[in-house]
C-alpha cells in the first residue's frame, strides 16, 4: 500500500494490534523482523520524518520554554524570528499563555516539565515537531493527553501543516513553493479521525482501508443544513431533482476498502502486524 504525500492519514485497530509498532517503523524507530523477506518499508531518503510518541519529552529544569521549541532545528537560522513563528505555533495548540509570555525564563518547566501540566507538556512536545517542520510527522495519539476543550485546536494545527505545508509559515512564501508535508498518526476514538484523508485498520493481521463514515455523516449534515438555509432563502420555483438527490453521497465516490495480507514485525517481545508500506515519491 502506498501513502500519498500531502494527506493525513489516520492508523486504528484494537489494543495490541500492532498500531505503535507500525508507525515506529515507518519512523525507522522499529525494524522489520529479519526472518520476513516478504515484508518492506520504503520511505524516500529525501524526506525527513519526525516521530512524536505518546509520552511527552521536555527539557528542564534549566532548560527554557525557547530552548525546548527550538531544540530540534539544525544549522543556520535566525533564532528570534523562528521563536516567534513557535510561539504563534503555541498559541494556535493552547498552550498556556503564562509559559508564552515567559518563553526564555529558565527554571519555569521544572524537571522534565513537572511543574507544569500535563496538557502543557504534551502541547510543547508536539509543537517542537511543528517547529522543525519536516515533511512527515509520526504521532501517536496525538490528543489523548490534551484537555478535550483543546484538541480541535490540535487537529486544526495538523490539518494546516497538511494543507499548506507548515504551520504559520510566512504568508509571502508560495505554499507550492514547498514540499508536501504528511501526517501519519494513530487514534482511538472515532472522533480523532474525523480530520484523517485517509483511515487504515489494523485487525488480526489485516491491515484494511476504512471508509471515513463519522466526518461523512458530519458532511451530510453540514450539507442539509446548508440547503436549509439556502432553500428558505431562495426557495426553487421548479427543482429538477428530489432533496433526496440532492443531498445525497453517492458512494461510488469514495474509495472502496483495500485488504492487505500482513507480514509481521517485532523487535523483542513486541509483535504486530504490517504490510509493504511505503511513502509514494512527490517533488
Amino acid at each position: 500500500v502506498v501513502f500519498e504525500q500531502g494527506l493525513m492519514i489516520a492508523i486504528v485497530g484494537e489494543a495490541s494490534q500492532g498500531k505503535v509498532g507500525l508507525l515506529r517503523a515507518l519512523a525507522n524507530s522499529e525494524s522489520i523482523r529479519k526472518d520476513r523477506q516478504d515484508a518492506f518499508i520504503f520511505v524516500p531518503p529525501h524526506l525527513r520524518v519526525v516521530e512524536v510518541g505518546q509520552d511527552p519529552i521536555v527539557l528542564g529544569p534549566h532548560e527554557t520554554v525557547a530552548d525546548n521549541l527550538l531544540y530540534g532545528l539544525r544549522g543556520k537560522y535566525n533564532r528570534e524570528q523562528e521563536l516567534q513563528r513557535a510561539l504563534r505555533i503555541m498559541k494556535r495548540l493552547g498552550l498556556s499563555q503564562r509559559l508564552i509570555d515567559h518563553a526564555n525564563t529558565e527554571h519555569l518547566l521544572g524537571e522534565h516539565g513537572c511543574k507544569i501540566s500535563r496538557t502543557d507538556r504534551t502541547l510543547i512536545h508536539l509543537g517542537r515537531a511543528l517547529v522543525m517542520n519536516p515533511e512527515v510527522l509520526v504521532l501517536h495519539k496525538p490528543t489523548v493527553l490534551v484537555e478535550n476543550e483543546l484538541r480541535a485546536s490540535v487537529f486544526s494545527a495538523m490539518r494546516e501543516f497538511v494543507d499548506k505545508r507548515g504551520v504559520c509559515m510566512d504568508e509571502s512564501e508560495p505554499v507550492s513553493s514547498r514540499r508536501a508535508r504528511t501526517i501519519i498518526y494513530s487514534a482511538s476514538t472515532t472522533s480523532a479521525t474525523l480530520s484523517a484523508d485517509r483511515i487504515f485498520k489494523i485487525e488480526n493481521g489485516v491491515v484494511t482501508e476504512q471508509r471515513n463514515r463519522a466526518r461523512e455523516k458530519l458532511m451530510s449534515l453540514l450539507m442539509g443544513a446548508a440547503g436549509v438555509a439556502s432553500s428558505k432563502k431562495n426557495p426553487p420555483l421548479a427543482p429538477d431533482t428530489s432533496p433526496g438527490e440532492q443531498n445525497s453521497t453517492r458512494s461510488s465516490d469514495l474509495p472502496p476498502p483495500v485488504a492487505l495480507d500482513a507480514a509481521a514485525y517485532s523487535t523483542g517481545e513486541t509483535a504486530g502486524t504490517s504490510g509493504a508500506f511505503a511513502l509514494s515519491y512527490s517533488p
